[in-house]
This record gives C-alpha cells, structure tokens and sequence, in this order.
C-alpha cells in the first residue's frame, strides 16, 4: 500500500516556486509546443519520452520566452535556447525541494523525530523508497532516480498545465472543456 501511495502522490507532483513554474509554463508554451508542432522535435518521441526535460533543450534559436532573474525577480524575454539554459540550471534545487516535500508528507513520523534536518532525512528516505516503488510496480528500471521521477512527472503535468493554459489563452473552448475535465495532477 505505501508504494501504491507513493506513486500515486509522486505522479501528482508539480513545480511549487512561482517564479519556475512561470518560467517553464512560458518555455513549454513558446518554445516546446512551437517545436513539436513544427517537427523539430518529434511528436512521437515527444510522447514516448522518458526524460521530457532533455528532449525540449534542442529548440528553435529564432523564439523567445519569458525567464525570470532568480536575484531580481524581474522577467525578461530570452532566446529558447537560453531560456532552457536558464531554467536547466534551477531544474536540480527545485526538484530537490520536491523530494524533501514529498519525504516529508511520505514519511511524516520524521517530523516528530525532531533535530535540525527532518527535510534531510526525508529525502534520504524518499530516495530509498520512491524508486523501489516504481521497480516494484515496473514503471522504472532499477537505474532511476527519485530525483528522474519526480522531475519527469512534474514536467508531464508541467505541459498538461500549459495546453490547458495555452486553451485559455486561445479561447478555445472545446480543448478549454477537455482540460478543466481531466483530473488535475499539478501543484500539490
């Protein structure tokens, strides 16, 4: 039952910073979906991938998105390619702060524990049982990390949110309707 749960919260996870999530829901929508709608990137490989992020770093030079400086909080257009430099480089810390999230409401008796890093201990913890849960279910291999998973699933649910966004903006009301009926799986 624990690794059942464990999956289950683990396939709902969605980027929790603001300024990220912002960055990557521009990105995603101005570079990713330009990019697989034009077939630089494959729409099959695209749907078949296991690493969402890696696929989306080779992108179109000629588009731009919205990146936030992480020092001034202010948002800048920039070159695809440099957007994903930009966010690539605070992809580690944020999926970090997502397992120490997911540890900790996994793993809740580590709060009580008490000491000064409970969020350490619970991501230890989750790097233990989060990829033992999915070999076990196989979803994974046994080379998967805790930090792959969480980072593709965010990424999966990183996009859903950006078509469901992308509807909004369009005023697409059929693919708006498609999207607010799906269960929501982003920021849990």
């Amino acid at each position: 039952m624990f690794g059942a749960h464990l999956v289950e919260r683990s396939r709902a996870v969605g980027f929790t910073d603001a300024f990220f999530r912002a960055d990557m829901m521009s990105f995603i929508q101005n570079c990713t979906f330009y990019d697989v709608s034009q077939g630089l990137i494959s729409a099959e490989a695209f749907a078949a991938s296991t690493d969402l992020w890696a696929l989306m770093a080779t992108t179109n030079p000629a588009r731009f998105a919205s990146v936030t400086d992480p020092v001034t909080g202010i948002a800048a257009p920039a070159p695809c390619p440099v957007a994903y430099a930009q966010i690539n480089n605070r992809m580690p810390a944020t999926v970090g702060r997502l397992l120490a999230k997911l540890g900790i409401e996994t793993n809740p008796a580590l709060q009580l524990a008490g000491g000064p890093m409970p969020a350490a201990a619970a991501t230890a913890a989750i790097n233990a049982q989060l990829p033992a849960a999915y070999v076990r279910t196989r979803i994974a291999n046994a080379a998967t990390t805790a930090a792959e998973i969480l980072q593709q699933n965010a990424m999966i649910n990183a996009v859903q949110e950006a078509n469901l966004m992308m509807s909004q903006q369009t005023e697409d009301p059929s693919a708006t309707l498609l999207g607010v009926s799906a269960p929501r799986r982003w920021p849990s």
